[in-house]
């Protein structure tokens, strides 16, 4: 299902002659690359340096430790937020219309 789902959308937006389809497509992907991905980037490898400073230990790990594990779920959740808001209205419709 995901091949040809990816295969026919990849085909609409490149049959797309309308700017404004180009332009939500632009926008779709911008905006879940950023909640997907650089998010969890910068809170990982950008804010190193300062949670490498922190003393305080949480649930018996540094701090550092625990802000990383942290991030394993959350960067999920980050993934799941991305999905819902910019890709899942598009999964709806491709079930709808195999009659799923």
């Amino acid at each position: 299902m995901g091949r040809l789902y990816i295969k026919k959308t990849h085909q609409f937006y490149a049959n797309a002659k309308s700017e404004r389809v180009r332009n939500t497509v632009s926008i779709r992907l911008v905006g879940s690359l950023i909640i997907g991905l650089v998010v969890p980037f910068v809170a990982i490898i950008g804010l190193f340096p300062i949670t490498s400073r922190i003393e305080v230990s949480v649930l018996g790990f540094p701090f550092l430790y625990f802000w990383m594990f942290l991030w394993f779920g959350l960067t999920s959740v980050c993934l799941w937020i991305s999905w819902c808001v910019f890709d899942r209205p598009y999964y709806v419709t491709e079930s709808r219309e195999k009659g799923e």
